[in-house]
């Protein structure tokens, strides 16, 4: 009668998951797409066709429009490519992707957690803390957060095929557990780059919860399976190394700067990062896309000082904890580990971003579930900080309606955003507010004049008033930024072609071949 009362609370434990998840996030089903997505989804036409399979996995995610990126996340665009081919570019579709997603993610952080610690409730509250947390709403709201949520979904059954292969003795269930690893393993590297972390995140599991093999076959099959993750991690960069059409496919700043150039400033600037990751996870408010943070070339900056510190105090208890129950030992090198691609050991294309603590979040979780089965008589108090979790996150979820709300929201933190403030200005274009649009336009053209986005779309705004004069300077400013940006080139060849400059026209006409070819 217990086991079967047991079954009965895992089941109700997964209902109430999935559905208190479902609701949290049903606000969003209905956003439209914004920022990244128009690239990586609306105007991508390798979604569109499924002839485009080869671009797929062997090009960069925006080269269908015709940019560089550093991104390989092929298996990303095959899914966008499953949606837009059965439901269209319906954003409800993606959305709901994105939501069922995270949770197969939560229930299996529940069923791993109770692998760990036999505790229904500690697996429970753990993978409540996951589903329901306010920081995972920049990869679930996001229709292109899905990169996030595959990969990481695909890891956690690598993870729990792993921990099924190190408990079973049967040869047909060794087989099955195997293959379900290796596949997973592969699917969750070709969904994002994080993923490539497993092949230190596995012995961590191991050193951390697992018993050393007793038996030489065993011995074996995990030697087999770390070398096995080892050689498609090297796949994996060689591939990305290849596939890209970049140059510099492991380096995303083109104008190198102090923080790009000198690792010693991109460590100290972690420092300050972490502290801002702690607060975030204690208290997440304000939450907003296009944060930043201060570069910092010193570790005697009373903030770097204090997140060094931090990391100190951590990686000792860590230590301790390890000659212990080894929980917290877990928690703090997964925490870094998974965090450690966007650490600014590699210079990449952000100081601080919120979904960047996906995979990171689950090591809290193992936390979280450790002190529910050592604390057990505090279960209303952890039941008390879900359900404040969960409608923080509802309430943050109503700033992804749309790109004006969207951007309004991130500019009432960061007004100095170049992004937000072109994005901004696209999103009161569409609401007609033509003469807003500029400002802002011309407000991140002065935060930062090199790039060449806020000229082409204030080109665009002339052209609506009928300012021919104002347009071609904004268009040539454009081009002087980047000769290749293929829009401009575009938009003078249909303006030439009007006007009947034939000349003007064909010269434009040809730019676009000669860019796009050598993007083929």
């Amino acid at each position: 009668m217990t086991k079967y009362m047991n079954k009965k609370l895992i089941i109700f434990h997964i209902f109430f998951l999935s559905v208190f998840t479902f609701l949290i996030y049903s606000n969003t089903i209905k956003g439209e797409f914004l920022f990244d997505d128009e690239h990586f989804i609306v105007r991508n036409p390798y979604i569109k066709d499924w002839s485009c399979i080869k671009e797929i996995f062997f090009t960069n995610v925006t080269s269908g429009i015709g940019f560089k990126d550093n991104f390989y996340r092929p298996l990303s665009i095959f899914v966008w490519l499953l949606i837009n081919k059965t439901f269209g570019l319906n954003p409800v579709a993606f959305h709901l992707t994105n939501i069922f997603t995270h949770i197969a993610s939560g229930l299996l952080i529940y069923l791993i957690l109770l692998y760990l610690f036999k505790n229904r409730w500690s697996a429970f509250f753990g993978g409540a803390f996951f589903l329901v947390h306010p920081l995972q709403t920049e990869s679930v709201s996001y229709a292109s957060g899905l990169g996030d949520l595959l990969s990481f979904l695909f890891l956690l059954i690598a993870v729990y095929s792993y921990l099924s292969l190190r408990g079973t003795k049967s040869r047909g269930n060794l087989v099955f557990y195997y293959l379900i690893f290796c596949i997973s393993a592969i699917l969750a590297m070709l969904a994002k780059e994080r993923a490539v972390m497993l092949v230190f995140l596995l012995p961590l599991f191991e050193l951390s919860f697992l018993k050393p093999e007793a038996d030489k076959k065993g011995r074996i099959l995990q030697l087999v399976t770390y070398g096995f993750v080892i050689l498609i991690v090297a796949c994996w960069f060689y591939l990305r190394s290849t596939a890209l059409t970049s140059q510099n496919t492991f380096n995303f700043y083109s104008t190198q700067n102090i923080y790009s150039t000198n690792i010693l400033v991109r460590i100290y600037t972690f420092f300050y990062a972490f502290l801002v990751y702690m607060k975030l996870i204690i208290i997440p408010y304000p939450l907003y896309m296009e944060r930043s943070i201060p570069v910092f070339t010193s570790l005697f900056y009373p903030q770097v000082f204090i997140g060094f510190c931090a990391l100190l105090f951590g990686f000792i208890l860590a230590i301790h904890s390890f000659y212990r129950k080894r929980v917290f030992f877990f928690t703090y090198f997964w925490f870094l580990i998974a965090l450690a691609p966007t650490s600014g050991i590699v210079p990449v294309n952000a100081l601080l971003m919120e979904h960047w603590l996906y995979f990171s979040l689950f090591g809290v979780s193992v936390f979280i579930a450790y002190l529910v089965k050592k604390h057990n008589n505090l279960k209303n108090i952890f039941l008390v900080c879900i359900l404040i979790l969960g409608f923080v996150t509802f309430n943050q979820n109503r700033f992804w309606k749309n790109g004006y709300v969207f951007f309004q929201h991130t500019l009432k933190y960061n007004p100095d955003s170049i992004a937000a403030n072109n994005n901004f200005a696209m999103a009161l274009v569409d609401k007609g507010e033509l003469d807003k649009a500029v400002y802002h336009y011309k407000k991140a053209i002065s935060l930062n004049d090199t790039f060449p986005q806020p000229h082409h779309n204030l080109a665009r705004i002339y052209i609506a008033k009928n300012d021919l004069k104002s347009a071609f300077k904004e268009y040539y400013r454009t081009l002087e930024i980047n000769p290749d940006f293929v829009f401009t080139h575009q938009d003078l060849a249909n303006i030439f072609s009007q006007l009947g400059d034939k000349q003007k026209a064909e010269y434009h006409r040809k730019k676009i071949q000669e860019i796009l070819k050598t993007r083929d």
